[in-house]
């Protein structure tokens, strides 16, 4: 399985995430050292208000795993609005070591630091270019370049 395998399938669970006028529809997966899925999920699937990578870093901790590399189809977040804290603190707090993403945040809602911040804090980032076309059919009418 490959990086891109698996960004295509956290798109597919992006297209899941029930409509929103005010957040992004996001799929997120977390793998092991040899991209074995651990957890899948996606925007608002457990509540309002639970982003991707939040849904999936708590199926792992339901399921007493931990994830080497979380795939998301965005820079996970570092500012919320609705909550303490925001999805890079919250990867780089479960251990995860690698993130792949597709799109880095603009700012549509609130401008990110998500990558630098997880970069700083030692996680290995890897962009997937050419999923911009993908990420804005997951998300029509709030995109913006």
């Amino acid at each position: 399985v490959t990086y891109d395998e698996l960004m295509r399938r956290a798109f597919a669970l992006s297209q899941k995430s029930p409509p929103s006028s005010s957040a992004f529809a996001v799929g997120a997966i977390a793998c092991d050292e040899n991209l074995n899925v651990l957890a899948e999920g996606y925007s608002r699937e457990t509540g309002e208000l639970d982003h991707a990578e939040e849904v999936v870093l708590a199926k792992l901790r339901a399921a007493g795993l931990t994830a080497y590399t979380l795939i998301c189809t965005l820079e996970p977040c570092l500012h919320r609005k609705s909550k303490p804290h925001g999805c890079a603190e919250l990867v780089e707090g479960a251990g995860i070591k690698t993130v792949v993403y597709a799109v880095a945040e603009d700012d549509t809602f609130v401008r990110q630091g998500g990558l630098a911040y997880l970069g700083a804090h030692g996680v290995k980032l890897v962009h997937l270019s050419g999923y911009e076309d993908a990420f804005r059919a997951a998300n029509p009418g709030l995109y913006s370049k």
